[in-house]
């Protein structure tokens, strides 16, 4: 159940409960996943601060704000209408003390959320902003921001800091093509944003993974130095935050930006029977290790992570992540990053001398394509997970 002073309404499924404020907003407060049996969203009741035109108090959840962030634009949330049409709810809220209008409508659709954030400006000049959907969760799990893969000669990447962002922060892991936020608490804020062009950002907690996708449009134009994602915390929440194209608005009118949530855990139910032997998994590593040249390829750490079991899939994110570390090479955890989340690349083969063959010798002898059929009940559940994220439509 959610914990709230506010009035709140909810709606659900077989899958998911979703809970909103029914006076202040608009604001989702609750996000329930009933297979894992846990709420993603943060409560953030004590959290607040001052803003030109009063206290303005965070509550949690999901909210909609407008980017680039100015405090006059941050104003207290106040009345709202709820209006129901069919099976889509419909929170807006009254015209704040600095013009804008805000609406949040979103509907169930089995383990997904649609969501459709409109922001409408009814000031006297002219404004540009971009609609900014900032989503709190709950400390403990990891945010995934995956990185553009394009090759070529052009420059395929950004990353952003803000000024209170220390690059050494131990919560901020770089890879190739993966930025990944640890959700842990410190007194210091983190945040940083990226360009996305996968249209999806995750965040794995407990046993459930939840994806927000969104579409991209390389012509647009993003706020905070081109930033179309980006993820912050703190101390009592981590957020994952995506950001919708920069729009001049006259007076009256709007700016639409549109996400899906999914949440995937009963994919994993059957393995949460499953126990986790910390000695087995630094043997197996150690073993497997030894048993072919590239033990950075592909198939070398598909073999580590389908013979560690059994385990809990979504566990091995975090376990086996903290016990790779005999290697002291972060590549081994981006591969194995690469194929938990589905996101893999050919391998690459070396150049070889003219007359000799370039195939590369399968380092596990015969076992050289491992198939889910063949696999325990873990194991498959692991695999289900590697394509949760990769090749789904961003926007029906």
């Amino acid at each position: 159940m959610t914990i709230t002073s506010l009035p709140f309404a909810s709606i659900e499924n077989e899958f998911l409960r979703v809970d909103y404020l029914t006076t202040l907003g608009p604001r989702i407060i609750g996000l329930y996943a009933k297979k894992a049996g846990i709420d993603l969203l943060a409560k953030t009741p004590d959290v607040h601060w001052p803003t030109p035109h009063g206290e303005y108090y965070l509550h949690g959840g999901h909210r909609l704000w407008t980017a680039p962030e100015d405090p006059f634009y941050t104003c207290p949330e106040e009345d709202m209408s709820v209006d129901e049409e069919k099976d889509n709810i419909i929170l807006r809220s009254n015209i704040d003390a600095s013009g804008l209008e805000k609406e949040l409508s979103f509907q169930l659709d089995e383990n997904c959320v649609r969501l459709v954030h409109r922001v409408t400006w009814h000031g006297i000049e002219s404004i540009e902003l971009a609609p900014w959907a900032i989503t709190q969760m709950h400390l403990g799990g990891m945010a995934i921001l995956p990185q553009s893969r394009s090759e070529g000669l052009q420059p395929n990447r950004n990353i952003v800091f803000w000024p209170y962002s220390r690059v050494k922060d131990g919560r901020l892991e770089l890879h190739d093509d993966l930025i990944l936020v640890h959700g842990r608490a410190a007194e210091e804020s983190f945040k940083i944003g990226s360009y996305n062009s996968d249209g999806w950002i995750a965040y794995a907690l407990e046993t459930a993974l939840f994806v927000k996708r969104f579409s991209v449009d390389p012509t647009n134009r993003y706020p905070d130095m081109g930033c179309n994602v980006e993820t912050y915390v703190k101390d009592s929440c981590i957020e994952l935050e995506t950001l919708g194209r920069l729009k001049k608005l006259h007076p009256n009118e709007s700016v639409e930006y549109q996400e899906i949530w999914e949440v995937h855990a009963e994919e994993f139910s059957d393995a949460r029977r499953c126990t986790y032997n910390q000695q087995a998994v630094n043997t197996e590593l150690y073993r497997l290790s030894g048993n072919f040249r590239d033990r950075f390829s592909d198939v070398g750490v598909r073999a580590c992570v389908c013979t560690l079991l059994p385990l809990h899939p979504v566990s091995v994110l975090g376990k086996v992540w903290g016990t790779i570390t005999w290697s002291n090479e972060w590549q081994t955890k981006l591969r194995f990053l690469k194929i938990f989340f589905g996101a893999r690349r050919p391998l690459r083969t070396r150049s070889k001398a003219p007359g000799t063959s370039t195939a590369r010798a399968n380092p596990l002898g015969t076992a050289s394509r491992i198939r889910p059929a063949r696999l325990g009940t873990a194991t498959q559940a692991m695999w289900q997970m590697t394509t949760i994220v990769s090749g789904k439509k961003i926007l029906a």
